[in-house]
């Protein structure tokens, strides 16, 4: 046998022999968050035994310790319904009326106890034993004393891939571009000055959670500008959640990966594990640094805020060449783009009834992966509790979190369709039904295109420069002109045509697109002077309409000085730029004079970023 286990952040191997387990089960789960305490009592409820370490005194992860106990996307389904149904009862019992985490802790506790699963809470796993590939139990230190548990089938429910990461299985963290996570947040829960409740639950900007120090300035900082905002606006303040949100953390090589991709373009795995529900949002503003097809959905479509119905491939949550060993929440195996889609509350804690299911099957049947178990077992029992389907009819719809709009999105549009799309303010779903349609669609656009922008902007993403013309004269008069239909994530016209220019132009374009990065001048243009942009909450302080010209423009630049040879020229002027007094002022004025606030924080981080990408090969 071998223990694999983590040592001052190096992983290790070693022979171990003649092991002496303390305790047994069929199901170990590490981690009692929102998908670990639900993968517990789906396992424990389908007969298997079940033992499960939390590090915490509490379970239920971010809907109880982080203090978010509403639902934005995510499918419905599942127990967690019943869980809710009752804690809506309990909080009658609390003061105020309002949704308690305290009653969503007291049901679960209840289902624990109903299931009788051993719960060790103050507890670490600190290594992995394995016979041969098979994992078959952990190390831990249960309330300062090493335990040794012997397991059928190990659940990662960590969230972060604690477990995982000890195994001998790749992991990634952040976007290929530049290694950079979604940002977290951090809840505040006020009253106003009428006595309303509120909360506050926006962006605290990009860090890594892995480094202690930088995670605890950014937390710190968090709290502050939400303090003292609120404190200027007379509010109240209640509470502040004890745990802070974490949109994106490491995920790992499995089986199976999903990739954004596979969602836009409707691929389906051969075994799915459980429908998942939202629109694809990383969160964070810096979207002139995301892949092309990313771009092409969420700034060139304008699609941000349409919601797909994701079917998660069941070899997602399984680690690449091991047995024993999966993984529930949102460390499973996917890009970083389609991570901002599979982290839903909801989803989360029907990720994890599913995965308690598949393990308790695997450990009956003594079938160590899950991919092996009987696959139509499994789908009988899932849809028993209504864990897998979810209630969405489409593939794609625009979907309000709290249910009260929901209308279906269709990109096989006819010919009519497509044109009126074109002609409206809306004209996402026309431009997405061109660019998957091809060549045939381009040829018919171009027998109508007589310089319209849209028409330009859906002949751009296809790649025909037919649209350069049009799409230079955008740039050159440039506004704040947006799409409208997704809500407050509406994307700025000329930062498309921005975009679009990186991809198409010349040396020419380069000299066009230089005017908004490198001369001050930009600066004092009116149209950058509101207090604040009609698509950022009034509570974030940021000249977002620059943010957003300025940075498409970097990165077109970027694009375009490496494609036409013109690399050195170009990173001498950036490092000019992004350095001393120049990169302050721009600080300044994107931050609208509060470079500590995550806005700030942001555009200095995009500056390094940009840097970093001229010099890569």
């Amino acid at each position: 046998m071998k223990l694999s286990y983590l040592e001052n952040g190096k992983q290790l191997t070693e022979e171990v022999k003649n092991i002496n387990f303390d305790m047994e089960c069929d199901v170990l789960c590490i981690g009692m968050g929102a998908a670990g305490a639900y993968a517990a009592i789906s396992a424990a409820r389908e007969g298997a035994s079940v033992i499960a370490l939390e590090r915490d005194e509490n379970i239920g992860g971010m809907p109880i310790t982080g203090m978010v106990p509403t639902f934005y996307y995510g499918e419905v389904g599942g127990t967690f319904e019943k869980v809710e149904k009752n804690a809506i009862e309990l909080d009658k019992f609390f003061e105020g009326g309002y949704i308690h985490t305290e009653s969503r802790h007291c049901e679960l506790f209840r289902l624990i106890s109903t299931h009788k699963i051993k719960l060790l809470c103050s507890s670490l796993a600190l290594g992995v034993y394995f016979d041969g590939k098979r994992a078959i139990g952990v190390r831990a230190l249960i309330r300062g004393e090493q335990k040794n548990i012997a397991s059928k089938m190990l659940i990662d429910a960590t969230s972060e891939g604690h477990i995982i990461s000890m195994c001998p299985v790749k992991t990634y963290f952040g976007r290929i571009a530049d290694g950079k996570a979604a940002p977290f947040t951090n809840r505040i829960d006020y009253l106003d000055e009428d006595g309303f409740y509120g909360y506050y639950n926006d962006d605290d900007g990009y860090r890594n959670q892995y480094d202690p120090v930088e995670i605890s300035k950014s937390i710190i900082n968090a709290h502050a500008s939400k303090l003292e905002f609120l404190m200027k606006e007379n509010k109240e303040i209640i509470s502040v959640a004890p745990n802070i949100g974490v949109r994106e953390g490491k995920r790992f090589e499995g089986e199976e990966m999903l990739s954004y991709k596979d969602i836009l373009f409707m691929k389906k795995p051969q075994k799915t594990l459980l429908y998942c529900r939202s629109d694809l949002d990383r969160h964070g503003r810096d979207l002139a640094i995301d892949d092309e097809i990313y771009q092409n959905w969420w700034v060139i479509s304008n699609l941000s805020t349409v919601t797909a119905k994701i079917a998660l491939p069941m070899g997602a949550v399984v680690p690449k060449g091991l047995d024993g060993i999966l993984s529930a929440g949102r460390c499973i195996s996917l890009d970083s783009y389609s991570s901002s889609a599979v982290r839903m509350n909801r989803d989360m804690f029907r990720i994890g009834e599913c995965v308690g299911i598949a393990v308790a099957i695997a450990a009956k049947s003594n079938k160590y992966n899950i991919l092996d178990i009987d696959y139509d077992e499994y789908l009988m029992i899932a849809r028993k509790y209504s864990a897998f389907d979810g209630a969405m009819k489409d593939d794609f719809a625009f979907d309000s979190p709290n249910g009260k709009l929901y209308r279906s999105v269709r990109f096989d549009l006819t010919d009519d369709e497509i044109f009126k799309g074109l002609n409206s303010e809306s004209p996402g779903e026309a431009i997405w039904s061109c660019y998957i349609s091809g060549e045939k669609a381009a040829e018919k656009l171009l027998n109508e295109y007589d310089g319209q922008l849209h028409y330009a902007i859906a002949l751009g993403m296809m790649g025909r420069k037919e649209a350069l013309p049009r799409l230079r004269e955008e740039v050159r008069n440039r506004n704040l002109d947006y799409f409208v239909g997704c809500r407050r994530s509406n994307q700025y016209k000329t930062a498309a045509a921005i975009c679009l220019l990186g991809r198409l132009g010349n040396e020419n374009d380069i000299e066009l697109l230089s005017t908004i990065v490198f001369d001050s001048r930009e600066r004092k243009n009116p149209m950058y002077s509101m207090p604040n942009a009609p698509l950022v909450y009034a509570s974030e302080r940021m000249a977002y309409g620059y943010y957003q010209l300025f940075t498409h423009a970097v990165m077109a630049i970027i694009k375009l000085s490496k494609k036409l040879g013109k690399k050195a020229e170009y990173l001498d002027k950036f490092q000019e730029l992004f350095t001393g007094d120049s990169r302050n002022e721009i600080i300044d004025f994107i931050s609208r004079g509060t470079p500590e606030s995550a806005s700030g924080q942001e555009i200095s981080e995009f500056l390094d970023n940009a840097l970093k990408i001229l010099k890569a090969e």
